[in-house]
């Protein structure tokens, strides 16, 4: 093989390796936004689940469809006078109006849903989890009020609830040692997808003296679902909240970002509507 043969054979290794490179960045690109794509397309199809099966709810609430109003809710609590305990509800203080507000997806099967609803004397306004139960959406009814603590009546020993108290203490801890990969383990922001701010949000959180963050209250809504009333202190004050804590991929998570509410607002006669 002459010089030439051999210079015109390396150019074209270097062409052939050059033609592989682009294919293989062409198949990449092409599968990442078909994945896209279906992410975005499954988002799309949980936030409209979910939206129909409050909108059931509260159409159901509506016309005092007792029938309708369980199938389309949790509550939060265990009861057994549910039936009555509907009726009773829509009867006694009929739904005037209801707006929803916001919708967030969570993952395939779970959502948070914010509501404004107005009733006679007093404006209703709330955010609960909607979430996926035997291939039904139901929306979360009656968590107690936002600042208030709820003692389930499950033993320390329950598995469920102590996976959800471990998590807490975990995060805590996490905390406390600075450790931001460990935080993001046991948390999912809903409103921080870029790591960079994510990472800088955190190592913040991580500096600030003395935090401590505490469950005074769980209750178990699902195998994948959990309401913590979550005590946090900082140096100077400190707060009470309600979370939804989830699992996926067998690690159960506090949802951080829009915290589960539930305040009455009284209205009278004499309100001034400002234009």
């Amino acid at each position: 093989m002459t010089t030439i043969d051999h210079k015109i054979s390396k150019w074209f290794v270097k062409i052939g390796l050059f033609l592989v490179l682009i294919l293989l960045f062409i198949n990449l690109n092409i599968t990442s936004i078909a994945q896209a794509e279906t992410n975005s397309n499954s988002s799309a199809a949980t936030k409209e689940n979910a939206m129909n099966a409050v909108l059931n709810y509260l159409r159901a609430q509506k016309q005092c469809n007792v029938d309708g109003m369980i199938e389309n809710s949790k509550y939060f609590r265990d009861i057994s006078n549910e039936r009555e305990f509907y009726s009773i509800i829509c009867k006694k203080h009929p739904l005037k109006q209801a707006d929803i507000t916001n919708v967030t997806v969570v993952n395939d099967e779970l959502a948070l849903v914010s509501i404004e609803a107005k009733y006679k004397d007093k404006l209703f306004v709330n955010t609960a989890p909607v979430l996926k139960m035997n291939g039904q959406w139901k929306i979360v009814k009656g968590i107690p009020g936002t600042g208030t603590a709820h003692f389930s009546d499950l033993k320390e020993n329950h598995k469920i609830y102590e996976e959800v108290k471990q998590t807490i203490v975990n995060y805590t801890q996490a905390i406390k040692s600075g450790n931001i990969n460990e935080m993001k383990k046991y948390r999912k922001d809903l409103h921080i997808s870029n790591k960079f701010d994510l990472d800088k949000h955190l190592e913040a959180i991580s500096k600030k003296p003395a935090v401590k963050i505490k469950p005074v209250g769980i209750e178990i809504i699902s195998d994948t679902l959990a309401i913590a009333f979550i005590e946090t202190n900082f140096e100077h004050f400190g707060t009470r909240e309600t979370y939804a804590v989830f699992k996926e991929n067998r690690q159960w998570k506090i949802i951080y970002g829009q915290n589960l509410t539930h305040s009455v607002i009284p209205i009278s006669d004499d309100s001034i509507e400002v234009k």
